[in-house]
Formats: C-alpha cells, sequence, structure tokens
C-alpha cells in the first residue's frame, strides 16, 4: 500500500511538472545586420519580457566603441548605453540602439536587462557584429590617406601588398581609377558612398 501511494504521489508530481509551465524572464539582442561596413548605420533591438506585469526596467548594454560610434537611443556612457524607464504594467519592452560603424573588427555586445513591477527578474544576453571598411586597401583596419597612397601604388602597378576584397570602391566590379577617385572623394568629405 506504501508503495503504490509513493507511485500516485511521483506521478502527480511528474503530471504537474509536465503540464504547469514554467516561465521565466527572457533577454533578447537582435541586429539589422551581422556584417556593416565603415560608414554605415547599425540597428540594435534589445528586447525583455517577462511572466508578470514590468513598471520599471533598465537596460545596459556594452560595446566596443573602437569599432561602433554610438549614434541615438539611449544614454551613452563611452562603452556602454543604459535605458531606464518607467512602464505601465507592460509584460515586455523593446528598445533600439543606433550605432556607426567606424573601423574595422569585431563587436562584441553584452547585454542585461532588470525589470521591477509585480515581480522581479533580470535577463543577459550577447551578440557579435562584423564590422569592414571598403576601401581599406591596406588591411590596417581603418580608412584613411594610407589607403588612398596604396591603392594609387597598386594602380600604380608597385608591388604592395593590398586587401584584395576592399578594392572595388565604387562598387562597379571593377578595379581602376574610378575607385581611386571615389576613394578621394569619401575621404575629402564629398556626399560618396563607397561599396
Amino acid at each position: 500500500m506504501k508503495r503504490l501511494v509513493c507511485v500516485l504521489i511521483a506521478a502527480v508530481l511528474v503530471l504537474i511538472a509536465v503540464t504547469v509551465p514554467v516561465y521565466a524572464d527572457t533577454a533578447q539582442i537582435e541586429f539589422d545586420k551581422s556584417r556593416v561596413n565603415c560608414g554605415k548605420i547599425i540597428i540594435v533591438t534589445l528586447k525583455y519580457s517577462a511572466p508578470y506585469n514590468i513598471y520599471g526596467i533598465v537596460f545596459n548594454l556594452n560595446y566596443n566603441n573602437s569599432v561602433l560610434q554610438y549614434e541615438a537611443g539611449g544614454t551613452n556612457l563611452g562603452s556602454q548605453v543604459r535605458i531606464v524607464e518607467a512602464l505601465s504594467g507592460e509584460k515586455y519592452y523593446t528598445a533600439a540602439v543606433a550605432f556607426r560603424a567606424i573601423s574595422a573588427g569585431e563587436c562584441l555586445f553584452s547585454f542585461t536587462a532588470e525589470a521591477s513591477g509585480d515581480g522581479k527578474g533580470s535577463g543577459t544576453a550577447l551578440g557579435t557584429v562584423e564590422v569592414y571598411c571598403t576601401g581599406d586597401i591596406n588591411g590596417d583596419g581603418k580608412l584613411n590617406n594610407k589607403d588612398l597612397t596604396r591603392l594609387f601604388q597598386y594602380l600604380s602597378k608597385w608591388d604592395v601588398k593590398v586587401n584584395n576584397d576592399m578594392l572595388d570602391v565604387n562598387g562597379d566590379s571593377k578595379v581602376n581609377n574610378k575607385d581611386l577617385t571615389r576613394l578621394f572623394q569619401y575621404l575629402s568629405g564629398w556626399n560618396v558612398e563607397i561599396f
């Protein structure tokens, strides 16, 4: 009889564990693109949801400010963006932060969220974005006059090392003086795009 009671209790506990959903706070980070060219904007979307009504939330987003430059959304604190919001009982919150790619490299994002309301919780998420620089002819991760000089040398048939993937600056699938002109214009501040 004791054995039967133990088996029944165990079966009930298993059924409860299987049928009662467990809700948890979740944090997500999403990017409008996983690769971005220098000079372009990337939008980072931060999402948080909870099984309870949220009345206050704090988002902290850490990033590499030598690769990306903060543009908009939240408060910029150097290599961190902070968003603090008072809410009216929502179960989720979404925010967007804009960055401009400024030098080549991989940027790791670390996102933490803390929420309070009918309950209290937190969540974390990680994500990465690759930044490349079309026109970074010498491969140093920066776009500057050294690249212009290196492209000129390359086009003049000098024996120089170049980053072959970044030579077609104007996007016409050819490498010629038009690319040199476009890079010069871009570096001089003209309103032209590089591809």
